[in-house]
């Protein structure tokens, strides 16, 4: 926790901890969740923070019996960095301590439904529903990750630029945990200033080569 606390703060994001955290990683939970249930899931950012605000009076609740009791159990950063909203939230992986979720919220969503991800990454996706596989053309792209749409031929358009495509190849090479939707683009790695670093500049060349 307290190498996230360094590394918000390196990046001038805010660290949150408490109910404040929580709230804060419910969010990125309905990102997450984005994946399985489309734009529905959230239709526009105003939604994320209202379920955030929600989640935060359930918290303040619990803490008023238990004052103090989530302060040192959960932490997590959120602030804008180069025009994109910043969401970091610790997490285990085969349980092993120390790796950091990022994701890089879009200002909007994108036009189309759409998940790019790596075929490792898919299998824990689960089932997408009512999305296509999606060829660019771009051997190099194709063959290095798995794209879906719910209009094939949207998505086509939306990743047609050959820098979008050159930044595609760059990000899923350098961090083959990222996964792209409608609403963002996010990664597990190691909590390494340096590595986040390079991810967020990726991320960042890629939702500038989606318009965002």
């Amino acid at each position: 926790m307290e190498l996230l606390k360094q590394i918000a703060s390196d990046l001038g994001l805010e660290y949150r901890s408490g109910k404040d955290g929580l709230a804060l990683m419910q969010s990125l939970t309905l990102v997450q969740q984005a994946d399985n249930r489309g734009a529905q899931a959230l239709e526009h950012l105003q939604t994320l923070e209202k379920n955030i605000q929600a989640t935060q009076g359930i918290l303040g609740s619990l803490e008023s019996f238990l004052p103090g009791a989530l302060e040192d159990l959960v932490g997590a950063a959120t602030g804008m960095w180069d025009g994109l909203r910043i969401i970091l939230c610790p997490e285990k992986v085969q349980r092993q301590e120390g790796q950091v979720m990022a994701c890089a919220m879009f200002p909007l969503p994108l036009e189309v439904r759409i998940h790019i991800y790596s075929e490792g990454v898919g299998s824990r996706l689960g089932k997408l529903l009512g999305l296509q596989d999606v060829q660019l053309g771009n051997p190099a792209l194709d063959s290095l990750v798995i794209i879906k749409a719910d209009n094939p031929a949207a998505a086509q358009g939306v990743l047609q630029d050959r820098q979008l495509q050159e930044a595609l190849i760059r990000l899923y090479r350098g961090w083959p945990t990222a996964v792209l939707n409608q609403l963002s683009v996010r990664a597990s790695i190691g909590a390494d200033r340096q590595n986040l670093l390079a991810l967020l500049e990726e991320m960042k060349a890629v939702a500038r080569g989606l318009g965002r």
